[in-house]
């Protein structure tokens, strides 16, 4: 890259731009330094790469600040159940749909309809 990013300023930026400044647990700071270290010293973008990248890093610190401070303000919704959904596939007439109907009868499924 003609000009190297760096961690520091990439995080001031995501916090002028958000007027936030709290990022939660610093868990991500690991995988943002190799990021920008990889983007630094081994990526070799072309112009437009070189322009996206900046901007894309700033967009998931920005969202981070964002859901951070989401997640303070309503607490409640950590509390939330979230049910992991059930995905079933399989190849072509093996009985893949009266699989996806019989477990459609004993709960809520969103159904793919493919090839109806």
């Amino acid at each position: 890259m003609t000009a190297d990013l760096a961690t520091e300023q990439l995080i001031e930026t995501a916090c002028e731009q958000t007027g936030l400044d709290d990022f939660g647990a610093d868990t991500f700071r690991l995988g943002l330094d190799r990021l920008v270290d990889g983007l630094n010293n081994e990526s070799h973008l072309n112009e437009v790469g070189e322009v996206m990248a900046p901007m894309t890093v700033l967009g998931h610190l920005t969202n981070r600040l964002q859901v951070t401070d989401w997640h303070r303000r309503y607490p409640e919704i950590g509390a939330a159940d979230v049910t992991p959904p059930i995905v079933m596939i399989g190849m072509g007439r093996t009985g893949r749909r009266s699989c996806t109907t019989c477990s459609a009868r004993i709960r809520p499924i969103a159904s793919h309809a493919h090839g109806r």
